[in-house]
Parts: structure tokens; C-alpha cells; sequence
């Protein structure tokens, strides 16, 4: 099995898991006793403990194999699953899905990280969108399958399950992953006490990111609860979800392929376009067809964006430093959910969902212009000079 293929397969095991138990928590934490505001905290424990793990992991990847750790995240994660199923208390609830949210980030960052060692260079876009594609799927897997477990079995035969599945991570991790190529280690890292240059890039490459995510997480959001605001019912507010699903597995692979042939910053910049297009065409959305063709779109552009940005980041960085670049960048890009979250249900509760609708436009056309800045800045000087020259511009010469 080639290495990418069992990367996948361990993104999926990861979605499929997150994708089905994450709308659950808050009727588990409600059965515990739980006050809105308390499972409002847990949700955002989960978001930041998600993003921890991820930062964690580009640390220990510069002192351990990556391989060890994918295997003691998997063991971990499962042994936090085994508690699930016999958790009887909400505070066990509420530390065991934190920490395997946290687990999960760290297993996710590594997965990452592994691919930004071999994939190509003319691959990168298709290599790292095949991985943001273990998202929709997991999402519409897990609503068919764990959730069906979980309706016929009940929480703790599907935890049960759950865990064994995990166990699948260490197997195949350990029977068909290779070790990260060795010249990357030796040749390749800094000297010990020095830590690899990020580059003056990366931090604007980080904002393009987070004005992104939140563009995409801000209309997301939206979409839900304007949906309940105009008294839709469960169950067609859950049919955005598979709607979105299933429109985002084919076009998030083809978008990934589509950045290797035409550039990653063409792509995005048609990313944003499109999220601050939905985002003003969902100003006036009432219909739940028309909510299926805002939602699709942003998670869409949501899973184009983490992909081909961190894509791009694997271009322009050197290879020493996507230890801890990569997972600072997917961090960033997680974290920015909580400030998403609140920041939305304030507009709407406050000024309504048109506002709502016009900060995720806002937003994206914030993230457009930084990326736009990012690419001026990564042109060779020679490169400016000529157009400068073409409409009259000329440097000042010392008199000779």
C-alpha cells in the first residue's frame, strides 16, 4: 500500500470518528446534566485542545519518529474511547473527549507532516486534498454508520466499536508506512539549538489562512443558525450537511489536482472569490434550496483552502522548517473556529444574519488581498522592476 494510501485511510478512521460523535456531545452532555453554557464550553474545550494537539505534534516530530508517534496517539486515542464507553459522569465525558480530540489533532498534524516530506513537488496539490477528502467522506460515512450504531446499540457498544477501529491505526502505520526518509534527517535539519527559518512569507501566509478559515467558518456557521432562526426543522437543517458532503468529495480532490497544473494561488484566489459570492447571495436566502446552494460551496471552499494552503506552504518553505510550520499553520487555521463561532452567533443575534453573511464576505476579500500581498512579496525584485519601468517608473540613480 503506498504511503499516501494508508495516510488517507488514517484521515478517515479520524473523520469518521469526529464527524459522528461531535453533533452527539451536546444531547450526551445534556443527559449528564449539562446547561447550555457548559456544553457551549465543551465544544469550545474540544476546538482548542484539537488545535493543542496539532501544535504539540511539530515539536515532538523533531525529537521522535514520526511513526512512534502515530502509534502511541492511536493507543492513547483508543484507550480514551474504552473510557467513553463506560464514562457515567459528565466530568469524565468532558476529559475524555478532550484529550481525544487532542490525540486527534496530534495523529492529524503527523499525517500532514508525512506528506509534506514525500509528496512531490508537481503533487502537492492532489497529495494534500486526497487527505481534506477523508473530511466529507468520514462526515457522510459516520452520519450512516456510527450514527446508526449509536441509534440501534446506544453510546457504549459504539464506543466499543469506535475503539476497535482505532486500533486499525497503529496496524497499519506499523505494517505499511515506511520510516521519513533519512536524508531528510540528517542532511536536511537545522544543527541542535537552532530552530529552522520560517521566512518573512509564513507569517502573512498564516493571516491569509485565519482570514480564510474564518470567511469559511463564519458563513458555516451562519447557515445553521439562520436556518433555525426561520424554524426549519432537524431535519432538514442536517440535510445541508450531506448535501454539502457529497458535492465537496468529488470537487475537493479535482481542486487539489487542479492547483498543480494552474498554481495554488490562482486557486485560492477563485476560493475567496467564491466564498465572498455565497457569502452575499445567502443575504437573502429562505429556501432551504437555496441554503443547499450556499452550504455546498463554503465547505467546498473551506476544504480547498486548508489543502492548498498548506500545499503552498510546503512550496515555498524549506524542508527543516515544515516541522514546525505545518502544524503551527493547521493549528491557526483550527483555532480560528472559536472566535468564528462566537463572532457569528453575535451578528446574527445582534444585527441579524445579513450582517452575519456580509463579515464572511468581508472576510474573504480580507484574505484575498493578503494573499495577493504574499505573492508580490515572493517576486524576485527583478520581477518588479520591468513593470515599474513600463508605466514610467524609474529608480533614482546617484549622479555619475
Amino acid at each position: 500500500m503506498k504511503p499516501l494510501r494508508t495516510l488517507f485511510l488514517i484521515n478517515l478512521i479520524l473523520f469518521l470518528t469526529g464527524s459522528s460523535l461531535f453533533p452527539m456531545l451536546p444531547l450526551l452532555d445534556a443527559q449528564y446534566g449539562a446547561t447550555p453554557a457548559l456544553v457551549g464550553v465543551h465544544l469550545a474545550l474540544l476546538a482548542g485542545s484539537n488545535a493543542a494537539g496539532m501544535a504539540l505534534a511539530g515539536r515532538l516530530a523533531s525529537r521522535f519518529a514520526l511513526k512512534t508517534l502515530f502509534v502511541a496517539s492511536a493507543l492513547l486515542s483508543t484507550a480514551m474511547l474504552l473510557w467513553l464507553a463506560g464514562a457515567s459522569a459528565l466530568w469524565a465525558l468532558m476529559t475524555a473527549t478532550t484529550l481525544l480530540w487532542f490525540l486527534g489533532g496530534a495523529i492529524y498534524s503527523q499525517a500532514t507532516l508525512y506528506a509534506g516530506f514525500i509528496a512531490e513537488e508537481g503533487s502537492r496539490g492532489r497529495s494534500f486534498s486526497l487527505l481534506a477528502l477523508a473530511s466529507p467522506l468520514g462526515a457522510v460515512l459516520g452520519g450512516l454508520v456510527i450514527g446508526a450504531l449509536i441509534v440501534y446499540l446506544g453510546y457504549g457498544p459504539a464506543f466499543l466499536v469506535m475503539a476497535l477501529l482505532w486500533l486499525a491505526i497503529p496496524a497499519l502505520v506499523l505494517l505499511t508506512l515506511p520510516e521519513r526518509p533519512a536524508e531528510t534527517v540528517q542532511s536536511d535539519s537545522p544543527s541542535p539549538g537552532r530552530k529552522a527559518p520560517l521566512g518573512r512569507a509564513f507569517p502573512l501566509l498564516v493571516v491569509t489562512a485565519i482570514l480564510a478559515s474564518a470567511a469559511a467558518g463564519v458563513g458555516q456557521i451562519s447557515v445553521n443558525l439562520t436556518m433555525q432562526a426561520l424554524a426549519f426543522t432537524p431535519e432538514a437543517i442536517s440535510s445541508t450537511t450531506v448535501v454539502s458532503g457529497l458535492a465537496a468529495i468529488p470537487v475537493t480532490f479535482f481542486a487539489g489536482a487542479l492547483s498543480d497544473r494552474v498554481g495554488r494561488r490562482r486557486v485560492l484566489l477563485l476560493n475567496f472569490l467564491l466564498i465572498a459570492v455565497v457569502g452575499a447571495g445567502l443575504m437573502r436566502a429562505a429556501l432551504l434550496w437555496q441554503f443547499w446552494l450556499g452550504a455546498a460551496p463554503l465547505l467546498v471552499a473551506s476544504l480547498v483552502s486548508s489543502s492548498v494552503l498548506i500545499a503552498l506552504a510546503t512550496d515555498l518553505l524549506p524542508r527543516p522548517s515544515l516541522e514546525r510550520a505545518l502544524p503551527l499553520l493547521m493549528a491557526a487555521m483550527t483555532m480560528t473556529g472559536i472566535p468564528s463561532s462566537i463572532g457569528a452567533g453575535y451578528l446574527i443575534q445582534s444585527a441579524g444574519s445579513v450582517a452575519a453573511f456580509a463579515a464572511a464576505t468581508g472576510l474573504a476579500l480580507t484574505a484575498l488581498l493578503t494573499l495577493l500581498l504574499l505573492s508580490v512579496l515572493q517576486q524576485p525584485p527583478a520581477l518588479l522592476i520591468g513593470p515599474l519601468h513600463r508605466i514610467g517608473l524609474r529608480a533614482a540613480h546617484p549622479p555619475v
